[in-house]
């Protein structure tokens, strides 16, 4: 309960904000909606490389962490370590759903520029861990 999360303005922690985590897989085997009609509402995170490939990660209005560590919210392990234990998070602050680095040794890259402070995401933004190589893109299905 005493976790500390990243602060929106100035990337450092601040344990006012919600500790509590969702994530809800699609896992294979899974019914998942069309690529081409996903349902109204959703924002999700779509995996485009290693085991998991083509995989639909769903998010709740709770902070993502991403990483290797298997205390991840959302693991990506390729093997290739260029994915740090605690790579990146995605959370909500003022200017909506955004993402940050989470101090990794290989960066997180957000439509190929670095990312050295929260970004917002927007529909179709591409997410690279470790390069600038997209790893995961960003759908919001909101209509905003």
């Amino acid at each position: 309960a005493g976790e500390s999360l990243y602060c929106a303005k100035c990337g450092g922690r601040d344990s006012a904000l919600p500790t509590e985590r969702t994530i809800e897989p699609i896992t294979e085997g899974a019914e998942q909606p069309s690529a081409s009609a996903p349902p109204a509402g959703n924002l999700w995170l779509e995996i485009l490389t290693g085991k998991r490939q083509g995989e639909r990660v769903y998010l709740s209005d709770h902070e993502l962490t991403i990483g290797r560590g298997s205390d991840r919210d959302l693991v990506i392990d390729d093997g290739d370590r260029q994915v740090s234990r605690d790579h990146a998070r995605i959370y909500i602050d003022a200017s909506g759903r955004v993402v940050l680095d989470d101090r990794s040794k290989g960066g997180t890259y957000l439509n190929g520029n670095k990312v050295s402070m929260p970004e917002p995401l927007q529909d179709g933004d591409r997410i690279g861990l470790g390069s600038a190589e997209t790893k995961l893109v960003f759908y919001n299905n909101r209509g905003s």
